[in-house]
């Protein structure tokens, strides 16, 4: 219920000012890069198909950017720039990097888990701002 909440948000803003939205998915660092290549792909897929079919397809006229960013984000450090849209990377490691999952949760970096759910997420933006973040299922690392 809150998508749909938040989907009546933004088609007021965006009838309201105009703009095109900007549509950015992430994944968290968990799994390879492909992987999550592909799974950030898929989410900013079906979020711009649900965006489109709750409001409409002039939502998605010229400028309507729908993009996938894997776990680059959550793996970066300092500040990003993304299609115009500043964003602050997460700056967590790479838990591949580790022989075992196990490897990994027992090291220096293993707390770093608790902070992947909020990797896993769309986010919609109009005229830069943030008007919608869409999680992705929060599983337990």
């Amino acid at each position: 219920m809150r998508f749909e909440r938040d989907l009546a948000e933004v088609r007021a803003v965006v009838e309201a000012y105009g703009p095109a939205p900007v549509l950015l998915a992430f994944t968290s660092p968990e799994g390879t890069e492909a992987h999550n290549d592909v799974l950030s792909e898929n989410r900013a897929v079906a979020v711009g198909q649900a965006i489109v079919d709750a409001l409409g397809p002039h939502i998605a006229r010229d400028g309507f950017v729908v993009s996938a960013h894997g776990e680059y984000p959550a793996r970066a450090q300092g500040d990003l720039t993304i299609h115009g849209i500043p964003l602050t990377g997460g700056g967590l490691p790479d838990p591949e990097k580790y022989p075992t999952r196990d490897d990994f949760y027992r090291s220096a970096d293993g707390p770093t888990a608790k902070e992947w759910p909020r990797w896993r997420r769309v986010d919609l933006f109009v005229e830069g701002t943030l008007v919608t973040r869409v999680l992705g299922r929060d599983s337990t690392p």
